[in-house]
């Protein structure tokens, strides 16, 4: 039998980058059932496109917010969260591009 979890997130921190690199932000989020995931950039929520993607290891709780070419416009206030049925958390942390 399975211990039921709500969700918690761990080791979601302030990222600096250089501008034109590729981003990889991970999250490591524990839950059970396993929580449904959502990125979020100063409150509009963020989709797989030629942007953004997400990558999920569920297996190892951890889930990635990926920015293919960074710029300073994606400068800014990150937030995921994690929402099952016994509950919903989130956690925020700040990017900030930087010119090589």
């Amino acid at each position: 039998m399975s211990l039921l979890l709500k969700p918690e997130i761990d080791s979601f921190r302030d990222h600096a980058e250089s501008i034109d690199e590729r981003v990889e932000w991970q999250a490591v989020i524990k839950g059970n059932p396993k929580p449904d995931i959502k990125w979020m950039k100063d409150d509009t929520e963020l989709q797989k496109d030629e942007r953004y993607d997400m990558e999920e290891d569920k297996r190892n709780c951890k889930y990635k917010l990926i920015i293919k070419k960074l710029s300073l416009e994606d400068k800014g206030i990150y937030t995921v969260t994690a929402k099952n049925y016994l509950g919903e958390t989130s956690a925020q942390a700040t990017l900030t591009p930087h010119s090589k």
